[in-house]
């Protein structure tokens, strides 16, 4: 029988403290300011998570990281090699310090969306649209996941856009950007806005992973 009752001191206790043992690590870090600056809306926030059930995304595939390419030429050149074209932005931001790979073999669980399901019918900021994954226990990827996607997703649609929610990676303009996997008859690596206040439309597509708690 469920229990309804309010829990104890014990249990919120216990409870913070697998919340603070299970805090993504990849958190972007503009993210984190927002919540600490923003303690009203992360208690709503958390209010919203703990007292409802929220939507169950499926997982949409399974793809593998630390896969042995460790640089950005062992990406560029495993790309090449497959006929994957990689634009000039996403050759940019991938050769960037703040670009990073997993040290050890694992695979990873995808979850597709697009701004409509996250509750944006008429669109939403890409800030808007991160906190809201947030709260529906979704996070951003390890931005691996982009040129990994694009090596084991071969037979992607025509005209289909992806774009991968990630902690945004300064371009040589000191923009920042995020990238895309597309197919527009061939098949590319490609990047584009990562800006907290770039808009995207209701029909926009996301990958995100989802919390494991």
């Amino acid at each position: 029988m469920k229990d309804n009752s309010a829990a104890s001191e014990g249990q919120n206790l216990e409870l913070a403290a697998a919340m603070v043992r299970n805090m993504p690590r990849n958190l972007p870090s503009g993210m984190a300011q927002y919540w600490i600056k923003n303690q009203a809306e992360l208690a709503e926030t958390l209010q919203e998570a703990l007292l409802s059930q929220p939507p169950k995304f499926p997982v949409w595939k399974t793809i593998r990281l630390g896969t042995g390419l460790k640089t950005a030429n062992d990406f560029r050149r495993a790309l090449e090699t497959d006929g994957f074209k990689i634009g000039k932005w996403a050759n940019d931001i991938i050769g960037r310090p703040s670009f990073t790979v997993a040290t050890q073999k694992t695979e990873i669980e995808l979850i597709r969306v697009c701004t409509a399901e996250l509750g944006f019918n008429n669109g939403a900021t890409c800030g808007d649209i991160y906190r809201q994954a947030l709260r529906l226990g979704l996070k951003p990827c390890p931005n691996e996941v982009a040129p990994q996607l694009r090596l084991q997703y071969n037979n992607q649609p025509n005209d289909e856009c992806l774009n991968i929610a990630m902690e945004p990676i300064i371009d040589f303009d000191a923009y920042p950007r995020i990238f895309s996997v597309q197919r527009h008859c061939e098949k590319f690596l490609y990047s584009c806005c990562g800006s907290p206040g770039y808009f995207w439309d209701n029909n926009s597509q996301w990958i995100f992973v989802r919390y494991k708690f």
